[in-house]
């Protein structure tokens, strides 16, 4: 099988992730004027765009899954004022796991230890 990628495979880095990183974190910063949860949250979802963007580099569909239940974990335990976005990122943590452990059995698997991974998926 020929690798055949937009960009190399393993880790990437670019000056636009550069650039979200620092709005997300002066966004972070910011918001912890106002509230105390609320840049731990803005941290959890930009350290989660930089892990599936850059480090495991997972398809966009999966991209989309996760935050599509991200949003509907965050509305549906946000409504009750005792539940906690700790509460929400413990919940989605197990949707990371289960979508990157998805994409490291993939054949087309191209993120951060790609040689590896591939080698242990032919055998």
């Amino acid at each position: 099988m020929k690798d055949e990628y937009r960009t190399p495979p393993g880790f990437r880095f670019s000056s636009t992730d550069a650039l979200i990183l620092i709005i997300g974190t002066i966004s972070a910063v910011g918001t912890s004027l106002i509230s105390i949860s609320l840049p731990f949250l803005i941290a959890f979802v930009v350290l989660h765009f930089f892990l599936f963007c850059n480090v495991f580099r997972i398809n966009r569909r999966y991209e989309l899954i996760w935050s599509i239940l991200f949003l509907l974990n965050a509305a549906f335990l946000l409504s009750d004022s005792w539940k906690s976005i700790l509460m929400v990122s413990l919940l989605q943590l197990p949707v990371t796991f289960l979508l990157i452990a998805l994409e490291l059995r993939k054949p087309t698997y191209h993120g951060v230890g790609w040689k590896i991974i591939r080698g242990l998926t032919e055998q």
